[in-house]
């Protein structure tokens, strides 16, 4: 797909993913005091830090690379889309010669041959109009 924008034209994309999402019980809450009690170790929620940084780092990149692709898609042309557009003259200019062409080729195919074309029925050579 090749869509060209103009200057003031904006697309509007919306992107969802559940790469991103992450739940763990890390803590709870005791009723009697009202207080947060952690229920997994230090360890266990510095790891936790990690995988998050991590998807949030990967999730950076699979942003950069849908921009760069819609970026191409919508703002650039392509070569051969560039190549295959003719003006409105060259256009003109072809189909003319394609229709001169045709017409040579359909008097060549009918000169020589009369306006009566002969069908042998079985019975003998009838002339037909």
């Amino acid at each position: 797909m090749n869509v060209a924008l103009r200057k003031n034209q904006f697309p509007m994309v919306a992107v969802r993913s559940n790469g991103l999402a992450m739940d763990s019980i890390i803590g709870i809450l005791d009723k009697t005091t009202g207080k947060l009690q952690k229920v997994v170790g230090d360890d266990y929620i510095a790891m936790l830090v990690r995988v998050g940084n991590m998807r949030f780092k990967e999730n950076a990149t699979k942003t950069a690379k849908l921009t760069r692709n819609l970026e191409n898609a919508l703002f650039t042309r392509k070569k051969d889309t560039l190549d295959g557009w003719k003006d409105k003259e060259a256009r003109k200019a072809r189909k003319r010669a394609e229709g001169l062409k045709r017409q040579e080729e359909t008097r060549r195919l009918t000169s020589g041959k009369s306006n009566i074309d002969e069908v042998d029925d079985d019975i003998g050579l009838v002339g037909v109009e």
